[in-house]
């Protein structure tokens, strides 16, 4: 499908004398929104309109491939389906110019996947016609090679599998590689490309983009790519593709080094599961995996229509939460906030299994069913696919990212009547009252192509909206550079980018469609009544409460891929992963799960190994040529400490509640605090006492200290005065100040029972000037 709209896809019809311009051309910039300068290149107008085009040249039909090729072109056009296509001076290709300086296309195909994808033979002739000697192609499709000498051994080589985002320990080395050799001289180019070029390739290049701050915000960057790249604005739309930019951006954001956590799977459950006989047929079963290694296999859960049916009910015009439901967007542990889902389904790993994993992770829903035996065909179980989602377990812990994760789709929410990358203006400018336009009942091609751009003009200015300039742009590629990289600056992409910026959001293409799902889902109501609480095998309805020591991280619909385009999936429908780390002084435990993680290594290693000898006998495999992400996954070195865990010191000590701060800004990499002073942070509606040179966090504690008295108290018992408690907690505190001090108080509901302790009374509360055990906080 061609875009008569942009300037870099303009297809030149051969047959066009060398002094007419096409009526798309780059002379007519500008001129479409009702008289309004081009942002890009406000000063150059009158240059742009004086500018002649280069004589059509179409290299189409120089041998019988290229002929072969030209027939297959409109094949070719469907199975690019929404990408937009470069069908300039007789190409047609599935290439589209990102910015001046980068370039995303689908694979250069040789063998028969040439008649419906790109041809090698006419993308190495577009490079060396536009770019020769100053561009590098960046292979991203996995075990698909070709020779590298085909573009002079300017390739770079990425192991990036097909239906998967790419790894995140890749993003690094691929967009510092892309910086470099667009750094080594001001007319390269790169040119990048998976299979279809638009997935891997996206996520590739808007990870290149949000490193050099080509926008402010993540978020601005994939509308932007999204808009160029395509012609409905679906770029990079999967959930999962999109979180791993967020990944990389929070990465950026804090300076972190790429860790593959180690962690443990606890479980993985499901709330307002979908309709059985519906959306899926059988059993729903659950699946983890690590690079395409089964890690976690759940037992199928039968679920039947009447169950559903009655679930239904329970759930009609009430809401999953309540004042007792754990928060998603913070990682603190709260004891009045434990509550993870009211009613859900799933799977719990149970004793004695043990469940490790690290680095990029893979949970599947599937149904699955039985398909009937035949006198030819045993029976066997067929699954189908409900949703996945993949998620990196360095972004499961707050202590190893820099600070609790939230999807940047909701942390970035479109202005009120603009979107990410416009802005409302101040001053509206007055419609054009121009009447020059062709007549209505005209045919005539060129009277179409003008009628179409003025209406679009006419919707922008309508919308009275301003395209935001990407502050990086000028860094990126100085305006002064255009004319050495094109010849004619007039000629440079950014010209019709800017184009297809306004054109999309005039179509009404440009829509905060995650924030739209999610504002419409209910924000207060009552409670669904609560199922009896449990951890099950497999099964449910189940109450799930968080442990201590776990991380829970929550999928709405809209985060799931596949499930969230699929219309007969629930609304409330959500995905629930809880996991937590490995302590950090529990020397059995990582043992057990750095044995565990190493066989599963293992595994990987020789999977990858068979499935590149396969691959070596079927295409031209390239020796001796370094490819990034083939070689051995990248391994944690150390255990980190997590906020939630105790040190083993403190594990029989104090505390009652852990208070973490709500913006990551606020989080600390360490555990100790470098105040000078002691301090009372008011981080969120817990206080923190932070003190000097501090070693110890005292976040594990013993409720049997605590609760343990007011139990006995109520019961009558001998030690039903406060003396018990508080005296092993003070032998507790005085033991620890003798080589450390501590790093916090909390609230404690009961703390008038500790008032009386006056053996810490030098550390006092900013807040209320009275000892270390005063009315409104206990030692955390």
């Amino acid at each position: 499908m061609r875009d008569e709209g942009a300037a870099m896809r303009v297809h030149v019809d051969p047959t066009v004398i060398s002094g007419k311009r096409s009526s798309s051309s780059t002379s007519e910039i500008g001129s479409f929104n009702g008289g309004g300068n081009s942002i890009f290149m406000e000063a150059a107008r009158s240059s742009v309109n004086s500018q002649i085009t280069e004589s059509a040249r179409n290299p189409s039909f120089q041998s019988f491939n290229d002929v072969v090729d030209l027939v297959f072109n409109p094949l070719r056009s469907v199975i690019s389906q929404n990408r937009r296509r470069y069908t300039e001076d007789g190409f047609n290709l599935d290439l589209t110019y990102i910015t001046d300086r980068i370039i995303a296309m689908g694979y250069p195909a040789r063998s028969i996947e040439r008649l419906y994808r790109n041809s090698m033979c006419h993308t190495v002739k577009f490079l060396e016609r536009n770019h020769s000697g100053h561009y590098k192609v960046f292979n991203l499709r996995g075990n698909y090679f070709y020779d590298v000498e085909k573009f002079h051994g300017r390739v770079g080589l990425y192991h990036m599998k097909d239906h998967h985002p790419p790894r995140l320990d890749l993003m690094d080395p691929f967009c510092k590689e892309v910086n470099e050799y667009l750094r080594a001289d001001p007319k390269n180019v790169v040119a990048v490309h998976c299979k279809a070029g638009k997935g891997r390739t996206g996520v590739m290049i808007c990870a290149y983009l949000v490193s050099i701050n080509f926008y402010n915000l993540p978020r601005q960057v994939m509308d932007y790519y999204s808009i160029v790249r395509t012609v409905n604005n679906k770029g990079v739309t999967i959930p999962s593709q999109r979180r791993y930019v967020y990944y990389y951006a929070q990465m950026l954001k804090y300076g972190l080094k790429y860790t593959p956590l180690r962690i443990e799977l606890v479980g993985v459950y499901v709330e307002r599961p979908p309709q059985p006989g519906v959306t899926f047929k059988g059993d729903l079963v659950m699946r983890v995996t690590q690079h395409d290694i089964e890690m976690f296999n759940g037992t199928p859960i039968t679920i039947s229509r009447q169950q559903w049916i009655e679930e239904e009910k329970l759930w009609l015009g009430k809401v999953p939460f309540g004042e007792d439901s754990f928060n998603p967007s913070t990682d603190s542990y709260d004891t009045k906030n434990l509550c993870v889902s009211r009613r859900a389904w799933g799977w719990s790993v149970t004793h004695p299994y043990r469940v490790y994993l690290e680095g990029d992770i893979r949970v599947d829903i599937y149904a699955e069913n039985t398909v009937a035996a035949s006198r030819l065909r045993k029976p066997r179980k067929r699954r189908e696919k409900i949703g996945h989602v993949w998620l990196n377990t360095m972004f499961t812990c707050p202590g190893s990212c820099g600070g609790g994760y939230r999807h940047g789709d909701e942390m970035s929410p479109y202005p009120e009547g603009a979107t990410s990358i416009t802005e409302k203006r101040t001053i509206p400018k007055p419609h054009n009252t121009d009447t020059t336009t062709p007549h209505l009942n005209s045919t005539c091609t060129d009277c179409q192509k003008k009628r179409k751009t003025r209406c679009l003009g006419e919707r922008w200015e309508a919308s009275n909206l301003e395209l935001k300039l990407p502050p990086g742009l000028e860094e990126h590629c100085p305006f002064s550079t255009l004319s050495d990289i094109y010849g004619d600056y007039t000629k440079a992409p950014r010209f019709g980018i800017e184009e297809l910026l306004r054109n999309a959001h005039a179509l009404g293409l440009v829509q905060d469609i995650y924030n739209e799902r999610r504002n419409a889902l209910p924000k207060c109501g009552v409670p669904v009544d609560a199922a009896v609480e449990g951890r099950p095998e497999a099964g449910g309805p189940v109450l799930i409460r968080r442990n201590r020591d776990e991380h829970v991280h929550i999928f709405p619909l809209i985060e799931v891929d596949r499930a969230f385009k699929n219309e007969s999936m629930p609304p409330g429908f959500k995905l629930i992963i809880i996991t937590r780390c490995i302590h950090s002084q529990d020397s059995a435990a990582q043992e057990k799960a750095e044995t565990a993680l190493a066989d599963a290594r293992r595994v990987v290693a020789e999977h990858e190994e068979e499935k590149r000898n396969k691959n070596k006998k079927g295409m031209s495999y390239p020796p001796n040529v370094h490819i990034v992400g083939a070689g051995p996954l990248d391994t944690a070195t150390s255990w980190p400490k997590c906020p939630l865990q105790a040190e083993r010191v403190s594990s029989s000590s104090l505390g009652n509640i852990i208070a973490f701060p709500t913006k990551p800004e606020q989080w600390e990499h360490t555990a100790s605090s470098s105040g000078s002073t002691s301090e009372c942070v008011d981080d969120s509606e817990d206080r923190i006492l932070r003190l000097q040179d501090s070693d110890i966090v005292f976040d594990n504690p013993v409720e049997d200290v605590f609760l343990g008295d007011s139990q006995n108290s109520e019961n009558g018992g001998e030690n039903s005065s406060s003396g018990s408690g508080s005296q092993e907690v003070t032998s507790a505190v005085d033991s620890l100040l003798d080589d450390v001090r501590l790093t916090g108080l909390t609230p404690y509901e009961n703390s008038d029972e500790m008032c009386s302790n006056n053996t810490v009374a030098s550390l006092q509360c900013d807040s209320c000037d009275k000892p270390l055990h005063c009315e409104k906080y206990s030692v955390s």
